[in-house]
C-alpha cells in the first residue's frame, strides 16, 4: 500500500537513472492509501494524479513554475467557479528558525503547526509553538513574515532575525516565470504559512483552493524536494512535484454544489 507517489517515484528514478532523459517529466495516476480517521474531503483510500519533473545533479526553479502551469492549465479545464494557488518556499520558515538556533527536531513540529495556522486562532497557534519547543521571539517573528503583504516585507522580516533570504528570492522568481508562461498573477497568492507536513519539502511548496470553498482543503499541492532520492542513492535527483487529489475534487464537485 502507498502512502504517496513521489517517494515510489524517486526509488524509480534512482533504479532506471541511466535509462532516463533528464530532466524526466511523468505523470502518475494511481490510489494510494493513509492512516487516519476517514472525514469529509479526507479518504483513507483515495486517488491521487501526480506530475513531477527529475533533474540530475541539478534542476532549474524554471521546473518550479512549469509545475505551477500545468496545475493551472489542466484546472482550466474543468468548470470550477475559480481557484487559488497559494505558494511559498520552505526555505523561509526554515531559515528563520535556522537563525534562531532552534535545531532541526524543534524545527518540524513548528513548521507543522504553522501550515495549520489558518485553521488555529492566535491563542492556540501560540501554545502550539510553546509545547513545540519554538522560543516566543520565533513565534513573534513568524507572525511579523505571517502579516507579510510583499516579498520585501517578508525580506524585512528575516533581515530582522539575521536570516538567509535565499528562500524569498527563489519565490519570486518562481512566480515571475510562471507567469510568463501563462498562469494569470490573480489566481497566485503568496501565502507564507504554507509549510506541508512531509518532511521532505525543500523549497517552492504550494497547496489549491476551490474559490468559495476553501474550508473543503487543497485539492492539488506539492513542492520541491532536491534531497529525497538521498534515501536511495548518492547521487542527486532534485525534482518537484504537484498531487491533485481526484477523490477530494470529484467529492466536491458531486457534494459541494458547484
Amino acid at each position: 500500500m502507498r502512502f504517496d507517489l513521489t517517494v515510489p517515484l524517486a526509488r524509480y528514478v534512482v533504479q532506471h537513472a541511466e535509462e532516463l532523459a533528464f530532466p524526466f517529466r511523468r505523470y502518475q495516476i494511481q490510489k494510494v492509501w493513509r492512516g487516519e480517521r476517514a472525514q469529509r474531503g479526507r479518504f483513507r483510500e483515495f486517488t491521487q494524479c501526480d506530475i513531477d519533473i527529475v533533474g540530475s545533479g541539478t534542476l532549474d526553479l524554471v521546473h518550479d513554475a512549469e509545475v505551477l502551469a500545468a496545475i493551472n492549465g489542466v484546472l482550466d479545464q474543468i468548470d470550477l467557479p475559480g481557484f487559488e494557488i497559494r505558494i511559498s518556499n520552505r526555505k523561509i520558515l526554515g531559515e528563520l528558525f535556522r537563525a534562531a538556533g532552534v535545531p532541526l527536531e524543534q524545527a518540524v513540529p513548528g513548521l507543522r503547526v504553522i501550515d495549520k495556522s489558518n485553521r488555529l486562532g492566535v491563542e492556540t497557534m501560540w501554545r502550539a509553538m510553546s509545547e513545540a519547543g519554538i522560543p516566543p521571539a520565533v513565534t513573534e517573528a513568524v507572525f511579523r513574515l505571517l502579516e507579510a503583504a510583499t516579498l520585501d516585507e517578508a525580506r524585512g522580516v528575516l533581515a530582522g532575525t539575521g536570516a538567509d533570504p535565499s528562500g524569498v528570492d527563489e519565490l519570486a522568481k518562481v512566480i515571475d516565470t510562471a507567469v510568463q508562461l501563462g498562469l494569470p498573477s490573480g489566481r497566485l497568492r503568496i501565502d507564507y504559512s504554507i509549510a506541508r507536513g512531509l518532511d521532505y519539502y525543500t523549497g517552492t511548496v504550494c497547496e489549491t483552493f476551490v474559490s468559495g470553498h476553501e474550508d473543503w482543503g487543497s485539492i492539488c499541492s506539492g513542492g520541491r524536494y532536491d534531497d529525497l532520492a538521498s534515501y536511495f542513492s548518492q547521487r542527486a535527483f532534485p525534482g518537484v512535484g504537484v498531487s491533485i487529489g481526484l477523490s477530494r475534487l470529484l467529492d466536491l464537485l458531486v457534494q459541494g454544489s458547484i
